[in-house]
């Protein structure tokens, strides 16, 4: 086709209108980032909150009669033959109280000279779980009998954290709440006093939280990257007495490997934020750097499992102790 003068006319363009670029200012940015991070968090302690037990879910009302399962005149008998004499203290944190029912919760303190690392263990917070009450009176028992066990160290020791539900075989206290998931809330009585212990006694240089669990395997909790806890130690226990390390358990994010379930410590504070804190994260909040709790299998034989424990203690406690000498100037 050609115009009026003869030429030949081309293709008619049109100009396309572009949408205008939007640009966020650098503060806009940093809202939506912040509140993307808020979000997220929020979304993480809302997981661990849904998954928590921290009640139990079918407890009976007040006339529901609880028959005992366990003498505490064995826990009773143990302490008081214990020589309170030499590094022995004994004293009682507090009586805790539930349905007509009073127990004490015994401490039982080991000194050392001043200077040296100080320990907490932590015995039955949860009743089903014996093996650790079991494996730390014994402890007791033996360094009361040699004054040279673990000298350099001193060492409280609560065997029985949860008498109440040691004597009736239950799992949570005496009005159905679980300790181990109290300590950001500090609701039960039991809770309150080991609390009260570890501010008026803390930070210790290690803390561990004596459990068992229906895990196939032995496992230990650790909150320190795998060259600076003590959990390779733990490995090398269990392998050595021919027990199973737990591989398949999962917390949260986390699994257990080779015996050993390392949880960040910053991830501590959604635990925190889910008022779901165990009594050894709590510690390692407030200024323990060594808080482990051990995990014994309860379908294991029981002498095992109290084997298990003492020697992880034991190993736990030395290598702290070591620590602590390999840290002091050289003599000149």
């Amino acid at each position: 086709m050609r115009g009026a003068g003869g030429s030949p006319r081309g293709p008619v363009r049109r100009s396309v209108r572009r949408p205008p670029v939007v640009r966020l200012g650098a503060p806009l940015v940093a809202v939506f980032a912040v509140a993307a991070f808020v979000a997220a968090n929020a979304a993480v302690v809302a997981v661990i909150a849904e998954r928590a037990h921290p009640r139990a879910t079918n407890w009976p009302d007040a006339s529901f009669t609880f028959w005992p399962e366990r003498r505490w005149s064995e826990v009773e008998g143990a302490i008081d033959a214990l020589p309170g004499a030499g590094r022995l203290t004994k004293s009682v944190l507090g009586t805790i109280a539930y349905r007509g029912k009073a127990y004490p919760v015994h401490l039982l303190s080991f000194a050392a000279r001043a200077g040296r690392p100080r320990v907490l263990l932590v015995g039955s917070i949860h009743g089903t779980e014996p093996a650790g009450g079991r494996a730390l009176l014994e402890l007791a028992g033996e360094m009361a009998a040699d004054p040279s066990l673990l000298a350099d160290v001193a060492v409280d020791i609560v065997p029985i954290a949860n008498p109440w539900g040691w004597v009736h075989g239950y799992r949570y206290t005496g009005n159905g709440a679980d300790i181990n998931r109290d300590f950001a809330s500090q609701r039960t009585q039991e809770s309150a006093l080991l609390r009260g212990l570890m501010r008026d006694r803390g930070p210790y240089d290690l803390v561990m939280d004596l459990h068992e669990s229906k895990k196939a395997g032995y496992f230990v909790y650790e909150y320190l990257p795998p060259h600076e806890g003590f959990g390779s130690t733990f490995t090398g226990l269990v392998e050595t007495g021919g027990e199973r390390l737990e591989d398949w358990y999962r917390e949260w994010f986390w699994r257990a490997e080779d015996g050993v379930l390392r949880v960040p410590t910053p991830a501590l504070w959604w635990v925190t934020a889910a008022r779901q804190l165990s009594l050894e994260q709590y510690a390692r909040l407030h200024g323990t750097r060594h808080a482990y709790t051990v995990e014994t299998p309860v379908d294991d034989v029981f002498a095992d499992r109290v084997r298990m424990h003492r020697e992880a203690v034991e190993a736990f406690v030395r290598r702290v102790s070591d620590g602590a000498a390999a840290e002091q100037p050289s003599a000149r």
